[in-house]
Formats: C-alpha cells, sequence, structure tokens
C-alpha cells in the first residue's frame, strides 16, 4: 500500500488480491482518492477536478455545493450519474435540512476503464434529512471482485446534542447499508471525517495512543475528537482500518487552514484482510 497528497486530496495505490472464479488470485492495483472540492461553482469545475485526480480508480469528492436544480434532478429521483473525462459519476445534491446545507453534495466517480455501466448492482442513497452527507454504489466486475463505494462528509465537530446526532446518523445509515450488501462484497469508504484520530480517551482525565490492532494506527497522531471516535469506533466494529493512519508517508494533514493551521480530517477506510 502506497499514500500520498495530490495538492489536498488523499490518493492511495492499493494491491487488491481478488479471486477468480478458479479460486486462485488476481493482483490489481487500485488507486482510491478522497478530496473536499469546496465547491465546484467558480472557475474551477468538475472536470477540472477529474483530470487533476485521473490517476485514481475510485474517487469520493465532498463539498460540491450542487442542488437538485443544478443537476436536474426530476422528482423522486435522489441522484444523478453522468458519464465525463473518463469516469462514471454518481451525484447526490444536498438539501436544506437540520442535517445538510449548501456546502454539502458529494459525488463517487468510478474510472471508464475499470467499470462500466453494465456492472452497477446497486446505488445507496440516503434518507432524504442527508442528502448531500453520504451516498454509495455497488459494482460486480468478473469473478468474484464485488465493490461497494461509500462517500461520507461529516458534519463539522459538534458542539451539542443535535450535533452529534447528526454526526451519529450520517453513521448509523452508512454501516446499515454495508449490512445490507452480500458477505462477498468489499466495503470501501472515502470520507472527509471532520475528525481527528489517533490519542484516544483512556478514563477520565487520561489520554494515550490507540492500541495495537485497532482502527487507527500509529501515524499521524491527534487527540481523538467526537467524530473521530465515531469514525474509530464504526471501523473497529466493521473489521476495517483508517489506512491514511498506518503508512507514514500518507498520514499528513488534509486540511489547510489560515496561516499554519493544519491538520487530518480525510480517511479512507478499507477491510483488514486487504491490510
Amino acid at each position: 500500500m502506497y499514500l500520498s497528497f495530490f495538492g489536498r486530496a488523499l490518493l492511495i495505490s492499493w494491491i487488491l488480491a481478488a479471486m477468480t472464479w478458479q479460486n486462485t488470485p488476481n493482483l490489481i492495483n487500485w488507486r482510491l482518492a478522497t478530496y473536499n472540492v469546496q465547491s465546484v461553482a467558480g472557475r474551477r469545475t468538475l472536470d477540472d477536478v477529474l483530470e487533476q485526480l485521473s490517476s485514481a480508480h475510485l474517487i469520493g469528492l465532498q463539498g460540491l455545493a450542487l442542488s437538485r436544480s443544478r443537476l436536474g434532478l426530476p422528482e423522486g429521483t435522489s441522484f444523478r450519474m453522468e458519464k465525463r473525462k473518463g469516469y462514471m459519476v454518481f451525484q447526490w445534491p444536498f438539501a436544506i435540512t437540520s442535517h445538510s446545507d449548501s456546502h454539502c453534495g458529494v459525488a463517487i466517480a468510478c474510472k471508464a476503464t475499470r467499470f462500466r455501466e453494465g456492472q452497477i448492482c446497486e446505488v445507496f442513497s440516503p434518507p432524504p434529512h442527508l442528502q448531500g452527507r453520504a451516498g454509495g454504489v455497488r459494482l460486480r466486475k468478473t469473478g468474484l471482485l464485488d465493490i461497494a463505494t461509500f462517500v461520507l462528509y461529516m458534519p463539522v465537530e459538534p458542539s451539542d446534542d443535535e450535533g452529534r446526532r447528526i454526526a451519529r446518523d450520517v453513521i448509523d445509515w452508512v454501516e446499515s447499508a454495508m449490512a445490507s450488501t452480500p458477505l462477498r462484497c468489499m466495503s470501501i469508504l472515502l470520507m472527509d471525517g471532520n475528525g481527528h484520530v489517533g490519542i484516544e480517551r483512556k478514563q477520565v482525565g487520561q489520554w494515550g495512543p490507540c492500541e495495537e490492532g485497532d482502527a487507527v494506527g500509529p501515524h499521524g497522531m491527534q487527540l481523538e475528537n467526537h467524530n473521530g471516535g465515531l469514525i474509530r469506533t464504526m471501523c473497529n466494529r466493521q473489521g476495517m482500518f483508517l489506512a491514511n493512519t498506518h503508512d507514514v508517508q500518507g498520514s499528513g494533514p488534509t486540511w489547510f487552514g489560515l496561516g499554519d493551521r493544519q491538520s487530518r480530517i480525510d480517511y479512507v477506510a478499507l477491510p483488514w484482510q486487504h491490510f
């Protein structure tokens, strides 16, 4: 596994030992990316982003700020799929609700050289109050390669019970969606988690690094916040690990603010059996 950064996007190169129908390993190199575009309404377009990340096979995008009207979605439709810049792009617009706002909107881009439209098994759309926070698509390739990819956009670190409920609802939805897939299906999470992980609360007044074997690895440790705790706990329940905490090269910051402010808030989660 190799991790790197492209601008502010986290890019992972990962070798998957998929099994064929003859039960022999078929090694495939995959490149996964997650990136908050912080709106594509300005001079930069979605096509620009796809061109910049064109080496990735699966891309999770957050912060698209796309409304239903901009996507041209008819009533009763929760997502749009279109082909652009060599990708099948699944887009979920934002909705103005207690859980979502105009900064939301997510997408999953699947490289057309790896996936075909006929391989789409299922599209996962969240309930109306979570529109723009999450989405997923399951693709079944030849042999036993069955992948469900989910994109998540967690709210900013909550400061009250309502904010914590919103964050919890996002996690509950994706866990429910993953549970609905067949056992052979492998889940991938591409997240803007707005969360910090690495140093967890052991007991009142005592903090320390996560234990060996935890979903969170030893690199780029930060003091765990509420969102980070939800993400870490979910991954441990689901038998997944946060890839960019287990490799020193890819464990750096993914958010950059004014001055020298920076932190890691974006994550890619994969099943432990593919570590």
